[in-house]
């Protein structure tokens, strides 16, 4: 029996309670993960929920199930899956209760919980590994409210399949969701073609502060003071890590955001030549080679020195 069917198995024989969560700061593929799988459950499933700390971005509310996270759990769960997230403490929530916690994840770093995880960090998205599972459950179920957010989820987490170890797991997958009856382009055109007007706003304000560190290393830093000024919030940034990561000859893009007073969420992104999640890790955070995030408290100038330098150490 493999991981996927043995995890398929788990959930078909589940009678209780069944919890699908992800980690705070939710990205497109934490939104698609629980949402494909949420839709597909509550198929098969009476009681089924779907939770996560933080409010689903704008740009993602379009998704089918999208309302109707809840933002709290509530009560006890005889079975929490967790994910796209390397431990249930990425939730945000200090205290959830649950009798087994299953993990599906593609993170290089994290914890494994039971003999049913499904992990695989050669998967381009935890979307991808959503979709293996729920076609060896049924695939005559995967109808066009589960196909969206799972190819939403995957389209982000490959940066429009500009990131990813291997091409064929992602162009296979998305073949396979576009012949669920989704609108590939509409689902494109509504995450990268739909931006409110306070958010270009906020990416000025963002590139006044663009920093190239040695012709290695670029980064940007949004300040409390810049979400204030705009209107908007840290959701509305999430793609902004891409501006110094795109400077030329540059290896690592690093995006320093503050969210509260010395408190600091740092994205990092690279383009093939460092392993970014060993460093985050060293952070108490994790991700992939060249995708990956930690928090941090501090300063704004210690906290960029401090990551900086640690980054560049990587290039003597």
């Amino acid at each position: 029996m493999d991981a996927v069917e043995r995890i398929v198995n788990r959930i078909k024989s589940e009678e209780g309670r069944i919890g699908i969560i992800s980690h705070f700061d939710p990205d497109g593929d934490a939104i698609g993960s629980v949402l494909g799988m949420y839709n597909f459950l509550k198929k098969f499933k009476s009681n089924v929920e779907v939770i996560l700390k933080d409010e689903v971005p704008y740009l993602f509310k379009f998704l089918p199930g999208s309302g109707e996270i809840m933002r709290e759990p509530d009560g006890f769960y005889d079975l929490m899956l967790l994910l796209d997230a390397s431990d249930i403490t990425r939730t945000g929530f200090d205290k959830i209760e649950y009798g087994n916690l299953v993990r599906i994840d593609h993170h290089k770093t994290g914890t494994s919980y039971s003999d049913f995880d499904y992990l695989s960090e050669k998967a381009p998205s935890a979307t991808v590994l959503v979709l293996d599972i729920l076609k060896r459950y049924d695939e005559f179920a995967i109808t066009r409210e589960v196909a969206e957010p799972l190819y939403a989820g995957l389209l982000t987490d490959t940066g429009g399949f500009k990131y990813g170890r291997d091409f064929k797991i992602s162009f296979e997958a998305a073949l396979y969701l576009a012949g669920k009856g989704i609108d590939c382009q509409d689902i494109a055109q509504k995450i990268f073609l739909r931006k409110k007007l306070n958010v270009f706003k906020l990416l000025s304000l963002a590139l006044e502060t663009l920093t190239v560190v040695e012709d290695k290393i670029a980064y940007i830093i949004l300040r409390k003071e810049f979400f204030a000024l705009t209107g908007t919030d840290s959701s509305d940034s999430q793609s902004f890590v891409t501006y110094p990561l795109s400077v030329d000859d540059v290896a690592v893009g690093i995006k320093f955001t503050e969210a509260d007073n010395n408190f600091w969420k740092v994205s990092l992104r690279g383009k093939n030549v460092i392993d970014l999640a060993e460093i985050a890790e060293e952070f108490g955070g994790g991700g992939h080679k060249n995708a990956a995030g930690l928090r941090i408290t501090g300063d704004e100038k210690t906290v960029v020195n401090t990551v900086v330098s640690r980054i560049l150490k990587e290039f003597q």
